[in-house]
């Protein structure tokens, strides 16, 4: 299945979206700092809002099928839903700050990178989330993406404001332990897609 991630900006609001090849024109975009969800199965032609059943602020969304979809967002906060979108439930809340990007390889594997250098792995559907804290200091981290359940990627962002380096960041063991790969002085790193273990994209 191939899945695109992509970035939307209209109504003066940021979207993230969440694009699915084996239905062509079905998406979710969820809009960044606020807690609304839209859905269109027309190429964006027509838009449905959904209830998305909180307060709280979204970073990102994203689905593995026509049913099974997550957010994540301010709070640290994780809902799930399994019927499209139509009603929520939370899995995890306040071991965070945020959640800035969500990647789930399968129903079952999942992970998210966090504020203050944080990631949360889990594996089975985000029932239960573990808290894993990395080397890293004063810095976010904001793209996430695994090749498979061990080998994983993260970038980090806005550090350079602070006078930190960004970095590229890189787990052999399912995201418990990170290398540092690449480090840039003069980049905020915002997301990154491996298409392989050597080769991938970093914006």
């Amino acid at each position: 299945m191939n899945v695109i991630t992509f970035l939307l900006f209209f109504n003066q609001l940021n979207y993230r979206a969440n694009d699915y090849g084996f239905k062509p024109g079905k998406a979710w975009i969820a809009a960044e700092d606020t807690n609304i969800i839209f859905y269109t199965e027309d190429f964006g032609n027509s838009w449905t809002l959904l209830n998305s059943g909180t307060g709280f602020g979204f970073f990102d969304i994203f689905f593995i099928d026509s049913l099974s979809g997550w957010t994540g967002g301010i709070a640290g906060e994780i809902r799930y839903t399994s019927d499209g979108g139509n009603t929520w439930i939370r899995q995890s809340i306040g071991d965070t700050k945020w959640i800035s990007r969500i990647y789930f390889l399968d129903n079952l594997h999942g992970y998210c990178s966090a504020g203050d250098a944080i990631v949360k792995v889990t594996k089975n559907g985000g029932n239960t989330w573990t808290r894993v804290f990395t080397p890293f200091t004063g810095i976010d981290f904001y793209g996430v993406y695994f090749i498979d359940t061990l080998t994983g990627f993260l970038c980090s962002g806005l550090p350079t404001i602070q006078g930190v380096p960004s970095f590229v960041a890189k787990s052999k063991d399912g995201g418990y332990t990170w290398d540092t790969l690449f480090q840039f002085s003069g980049y905020d790193l915002f997301d990154l897609h491996f298409f392989n273990e050597f080769k991938g994209v970093v914006v």
